[in-house]
């Protein structure tokens, strides 16, 4: 490929490197507005444009339907390749930029390679009617896009419809009627996050604390654990804390005194 190539397909060189400088920010940059503007046109332009200048090469079709072309190649590939990734990686903001800029630089280079093929005059065509094959491409194209939105629209759909939530427990385990601070007392976590979760568990009677736990459940996992009735002697409740990725989450408190036991979610 040479430099005189590329010289006479600017905008195709811009796009890669568009690409190459998202692929940067997704993976050097922190979270914030910097780097959401910065990853917008690697999710909304660059791999329709670079699709669009593969299928249609200059003068097959007009700038405004260009434009659509797109808009909509690109956001049917960003829904595609989530949903083609997710099955196999976690998804995070480095693996989605890899994933469409490695889609927009080899539809890049294609156009490229089509470009450097031909040896017409573009401003010389005439009325740009699109050939038997880039009308199949055409309609191939808009089906792609539109079948990835409704595909990925429903899968959001469910996921949002989906409960999500982290369960913690402490169970006194004795008869009703019997101090709790008798028998021993039964703390657990559940994870209905949907996806493997990190936590901090801990748990302090008044002013000492019982113990602390670091935890990674799977999907439906749940995690138990039992306090013996030695170590709760003292006065004050018990107090479980769970906090989730690193941020506090739930907190149940248990009373140990001479009443019956009582829970409170707070």
């Amino acid at each position: 490929m040479s430099g005189l190539g590329w010289a006479r397909a600017p905008d195709l060189a811009a796009t890669i490197v568009a690409a190459l400088f998202a692929i940067g920010v997704a993976l050097l940059a922190d979270s914030g507005p910097v780097a959401t503007v910065a990853l917008l046109p690697l999710v909304l332009v660059l791999p329709g444009y670079a699709l669009t200048a593969a299928l249609f090469p200059p003068g097959t079709i007009d700038r405004d339907f260009r434009i659509v072309l797109v808009a909509a190649l690109s956001i049917g590939v960003t829904a595609l390749s989530g949903l083609v990734l997710q099955v196999f990686v976690d998804l995070s903001r480095g693996v989605v930029a890899a994933s469409l800029a490695a889609v927009t630089i080899a539809a890049a280079v294609a156009a490229w390679r089509e470009r450097r093929g031909r040896h017409r005059d573009v401003a010389t065509r005439s009325w740009p009617w699109l050939s038997a094959g880039s009308s199949v491409a055409l309609l191939a194209a808009i089906a792609i896009a539109g079948v990835a939105i409704a595909i990925a629209s429903g899968g959001a759909n469910r996921h949002l419809d989906a409960p999500r939530f982290s369960a913690l427990w402490l169970v006194p385990q004795g008869a009703p009627g019997i101090p709790p601070n008798g028998p021993p007392v039964i703390v657990g976590v559940s994870n209905r996050e949907g996806r493997e979760t990190g936590y901090r568990l801990s748990v302090r009677h008044g002013r000492s604390t019982v113990g602390v736990w670091r935890l990674r459940l799977a999907a439906g996992g749940e995690w138990e654990t039992t306090l013996a009735a030695s170590e709760l002697r003292g006065a004050g409740p018990l107090v479980a804390r769970l906090d989730r990725d690193e941020r506090a989450y739930r907190r149940v408190a248990l009373e140990l005194d001479s009443r019956p036991g009582s829970i409170a979610d707070e």
